[in-house]
């Protein structure tokens, strides 16, 4: 069994002063007799009522800058001073909602299985931590802050729980993903760090970044609608800073509801530049990385986009003039870009050009197959094609197929959706195997020792 360490801080809460900020270093000293058995309370979340498996059901609090160590060996036999590979989350939720309070990110079996260090860590989601001001006030870009003060720490202090410093793997999933693949491409970051996993994320994705222009408009708006903003430019923060993280949050959902999120943007020290133009001029440092998708990443999305149209446990009946409805729609919010009608034409002659109006199965699967492919396949394909090219660089490529047949959250429908994988990473057919067949009880062990596998040799 791991030894387990929760709830230690990696940064000072960001709370009052400090809200919109970057994260200032938690000073070792203040430490003391510190008591690490309590799994720390999640950032402020996103909740809209809608249920999934990787958000916290909690609102969450602004001083939730922690993170947390799964060690297999500290205070057993160290005569040998042996170090472990460590393996540091991110997890995903859009840049919007997440946190390591979810009993799916215990770090407990993957760290005895993998015989590795596993650590996870909190980072501000939402407009806490994307709201920009292009000034040290509101810097933007504090997911990505967060989460390299968290991976700093790692590489800081880890060796006093058995792990190596030398051999970190940064691995994340969704939002988490797209984060670990700009820090790979990040020089203010990747030094941190050996080796990366991706899973079912890419900083090609649409959701990875915005203009610094689009950000200060977007967050100008919030500012405005909170009553904050002073004239038609200035964003009064003493105001923004006065207001509970509730009123905040119930601001930001009006906006979100009208098709407006906040997003990381490009052009600081993290990401001086569009992580495509960092690999198109090979700027990539030589790490090694492992990334893949699911097969069926779309179905999942499509839910999200129209779960009153349908059950998750019962398929979704639309015509072919419904669903090209429905890309068009998505392609107007930040789902899929903004699709001119040249394009929405090619996508769709490419994709359905010989399925039936009324042919409710095959419009489906098309549906789910442009949505997977436009957010999550080719963006890793793209990212995978690109690092291969850097001397030193070894790429390995996954696909995920694998689907659950009892005890699913999601329907058979939906086939290997988003995030389907995470459990299996985690090792949940080990802590409850009878939800779970004996078949996929290896697969979580395979998984497990293949992930852990990469983090130790590349």
């Amino acid at each position: 069994m791991a030894e387990v360490f929760l709830g230690i801080p990696y940064a000072r809460a960001p709370v009052g002063g400090l809200r919109f900020k970057k994260p200032i270093a938690y000073n070792i000293d203040d430490y003391g007799d510190f008591n690490a058995t309590q799994i720390p309370s999640p950032c402020v979340n996103y909740i809209n009522g809608q249920s999934m498996p990787w958000s916290s059901p909690l609102a969450g609090a602004e001083d939730c800058l922690y993170l947390n160590i799964w060690s297999p060996n500290i205070s057993g036999d160290t005569t040998n001073n042996k170090l472990y590979p460590v393996m540091v989350w991110i997890y995903g939720g859009g840049f919007q909602t997440g946190s390591v309070d979810l009993d799916l990110y215990d770090g407990q079996t993957l760290a005895t299985i993998g015989d590795v260090v596993v650590v996870t860590f909190n980072y501000r989601t939402g407009i806490f931590g994307l709201f920009y001001a292009d000034s040290d006030d509101a810097p933007g870009n504090l997911v990505l802050h967060d989460q390299r003060m968290a991976i700093q720490w790692v590489s800081d202090h880890i060796d006093r729980f058995g792990g190596d410093p030398e051999l970190i793997t940064v691995f994340g999933e969704s939002a988490g993903s797209i984060s670990a693949g700009v820090h790979l491409l990040s020089p203010n970051s990747s030094q941190l760090f050996k080796r990366a996993i991706l899973q079912s994320g890419s900083p090609y994705h649409n959701i990875g970044g915005v203009s610094p222009h689009l950000a200060l408009k977007q967050s100008r708006l919030i500012a405005r609608d909170a009553g904050c903003l002073s004239d038609e430019q200035t964003i009064d923060f003493n105001c923004m800073r006065n207001m509970s993280s509730l009123e905040i949050m119930n601001v930001y959902k009006d906006i979100y509801s009208r098709g407006i999120a906040l997003q990381l943007i490009f052009g600081d020290e993290i990401s001086a530049q569009h992580p495509i133009q960092s690999v198109n001029q090979k700027q990539v440092s030589a790490t090694d990385l492992l990334l893949g998708t699911n097969r069926n990443e779309g179905s999942a999305i499509l839910f999200m986009g129209v779960p009153d149209m349908f059950d998750r446990n019962s398929p979704l009946n639309i015509t072919k003039t419904q669903a090209i409805g429905f890309i068009r729609a998505m392609s107007e919010g930040w789902w899929l870009g903004v699709l001119s009608d040249q394009q929405l034409r090619q996508i769709t002659d490419f994709y359905m050009s010989v399925v039936g109006e009324e042919d409710y199965s095959s419009v489906r699967q098309s549906l789910v197959d442009i949505i997977g492919d436009s957010m999550f396949i080719c963006p890793s394909v793209y990212l995978a094609d690109g690092v291969s090219t850097v001397g030193g660089a070894h790429v390995y490529y996954y696909q995920f197929t694998h689907i659950k047949h009892f005890d699913n959250y999601w329907g058979q429908w939906m086939g290997s959706p988003h995030f389907d994988e995470v459990q299996y990473v985690f090792g949940l057919p080990h802590r409850y195997p009878h939800r779970y067949s004996e078949p996929e009880i290896q697969l979580s062990t395979n998984l497990m020792k293949s992930w852990s596998s990469f983090a130790r040799n590349g």
